[in-house]
């Protein structure tokens, strides 16, 4: 399972922004195509590319409420992602795909794409995205005591730590201009957006 996470402060605060990027998921020339959505990880309602103005309203939230959210998800691939936003601050959008995927070396070049016509279109502050093992070695403390072990999430919350380098790391305007654009431009990886 490949895990991301980006936080942005994109405000899905109206139906026409919340299904734009409802459509950006499951518009043509995405390779996810969710075909439920819902408010929590069941995700029981059909998702018709023709009429999303019922997930564009859940994900918009109601008029003045601190922000909405939404569940998706899709049978190929296991794809799942939950969108959120908030008027107060940094939101999280996190999005699980089945390893699968990959077993087709063209489509790494293809999900590496569309993450980055994403978040041209709908700008973050940071993300990563790493395969489960390296997304549970960054994002989880174990810790042993007297009673046994104890799992402590750590490392998601954007406003006591950047996270860190992940397969794919998403660095977004704000932290481009604090570390400048050429010096990420020549940090030895495979290939920068």
């Amino acid at each position: 399972m490949l895990r991301l996470t980006a936080f942005t402060t994109n405000k899905c605060d109206t139906p026409y922004k919340a299904g734009e990027l409802l459509e950006f998921f499951g518009g043509k020339g995405s390779p996810f195509a969710p075909n439920r959505y819902g408010r929590s990880e069941e995700a029981k309602q059909k998702f018709d590319r023709k009429n999303m103005s019922d997930p564009a309203e859940m994900l918009s939230g109601a008029p003045g409420a601190p922000g909405g959210s939404i569940f998706l998800k899709g049978v190929k691939f296991k794809f799942q992602a939950s969108l959120q936003w908030s008027r107060t601050g940094i939101s999280d959008w996190y999005i699980e795909l089945d390893d699968k995927f990959f077993d087709e070396a063209e489509r790494t070049e293809q999900f590496v794409d569309f993450i980055a016509r994403l978040f041209t279109k709908f700008p973050a502050a940071f993300g990563g995205a790493a395969p489960e093992e390296d997304w549970k070695a960054k994002h989880w403390l174990i810790e042993t005591t007297k009673y046994g072990e104890v799992h402590r999430k750590v490392g998601l919350e954007l406003g006591q730590c950047l996270p860190g380098i992940y397969w794919l790391t998403i660095v977004g305007e704000m932290f481009v201009e604090q570390w400048g654009k050429d010096k990420l431009s020549q940090l030895p990886v495979h290939r920068v957006v």
